[in-house]
């Protein structure tokens, strides 16, 4: 079904960027200006510097790693490997995605087969 829709993101895709990055580097400069001395909101900053790194993972960096973040393929690339600036690792992500897109297969195939069989 093709819906007329472009492949690759468009401002909003953008502006998703911008707000991850820029959510992610406010509470760690927080943090390391030493201005905050609550525990609570110290512990807090370091929660949503997690939530955000998450997005950053799931968003920004999955999108690119698919080839829907631009049509330029050393675009995606680069900002693929923006997960490596928050603690991830871009290698890691491609080696478990390929590793369980395989394992996927293969159940698919050992379904298909037994639910195949005569008996």
């Amino acid at each position: 079904m093709d819906n007329k829709k472009d492949r690759q993101g468009d401002f909003r895709m953008y502006f998703k960027t911008f707000f991850m990055l820029a959510a992610y580097i406010s509470p760690y400069c927080f943090i390391i200006s030493g201005s905050i001395t609550n525990p609570f909101i110290y512990t807090g900053l370091w929660v949503l510097m997690g939530v955000f790194m998450a997005g950053i993972g799931l968003s920004i960096m999955h999108d690119a790693i698919h080839g829907s973040y631009s049509k330029n393929s050393f675009v995606n690339k680069f900002i693929g490997e923006v997960i490596n600036l928050v603690g991830g690792a871009a290698i890691n992500w491609k080696y478990n995605t390929m590793f369980c897109i395989t394992l996927i297969q293969m159940l698919r195939n050992m379904i298909w087969i037994l639910t195949d069989l005569p008996f």
